[in-house]
């Protein structure tokens, strides 16, 4: 089942992560990007990405930039509080002795004092069960990682967003959106015009634009619905992308 949802607080959100826990597809719009990241990061790190690898996920109206930022800091996150690095990081690993005896060292008494040297000998009671961070979607490398995310998550674009370019040469799938029918939008044919600018100011080669303007729309939809398209202007070209033959 395919659901929209529009608002992603306290409510939203979880209703999102519930319904794409029990496997539906969503498309959610949230005005405020940093919704739309926290709600990625949780459905990435939550493993659902990982339990369902054909569930496509769609964030309008935020943007991609900020698909950018959370893509590498998936990786250096990944880094240190994945398998690479936690034993290194992991507070059970920190060894008592040793720092008592740096801090007999420390001539400033206030590094003495009792309640520090029990602070450090009781670190690993208060550690949480698990300590990485990773665990729920088993990312085993970063190529995985980037699977996790990148290949199941699209980000809606302005038609004049330079940050879709960004988004698109760092592998993720910005897709061309628009304000169309709102006060801010007098003329409904500029719109696609104003797309094509990213093109005129060298931010998109023309494969790119397709890319934003088509492909990446179609494979959200048809991927999961090889149908959708049918009946429409469209249906002939998005058939040949998504690899079947037209129904008529």
């Amino acid at each position: 089942m395919k659901i929209g949802v529009i608002g992603l607080g306290r409510m939203g959100g979880n209703i999102v992560r519930r319904l794409m826990k029990a496997g539906h597809s969503c498309v959610v719009y949230d005005a405020n990007a940093a919704a739309g990241q926290a709600l990625a990061k949780s459905l990435v790190l939550g493993g659902v990405t990982r339990r369902f690898p054909s569930l496509n996920i769609a964030c309008l109206e935020g943007g991609a930039a900020w698909g950018v930022s959370l893509a590498h800091s998936f990786v250096e996150h990944w880094e240190v509080r994945g398998s690479p690095g936690i034993e290194r990081v992991d507070p059970q690993r920190i060894d008592p002795d040793a720092i008592d005896a740096l801090l007999d060292e420390v001539h400033d008494p206030r590094w003495r004092r009792p309640e520090l040297r029990e602070l450090v000998r009781t670190s690993d009671a208060r550690a949480p069960m698990c300590v990485d961070d990773f665990v729920a979607c088993r990312a085993g490398s970063e190529h995985e990682l980037d699977e996790l995310f990148s290949s199941r998550f699209w980000f809606g674009c302005e038609a004049e967003d330079p940050g879709a370019s960004w988004a698109i040469r760092n592998g993720l799938r910005a897709m061309f959106g628009s304000d169309i029918g709102h006060f801010d939008v007098p003329e409904m044919a500029a719109v696609l015009p104003a797309a094509w600018g990213l093109t005129a100011g060298g931010l998109l080669d023309l494969d790119e634009f397709r890319a934003f303007t088509f492909e990446n729309v179609v494979r959200l939809h048809g991927t999961m619905n090889p149908t959708f398209f049918d009946g429409t202007v469209v249906e002939r070209e998005a058939r040949a992308l998504l690899g079947s033959a037209p129904s008529h």
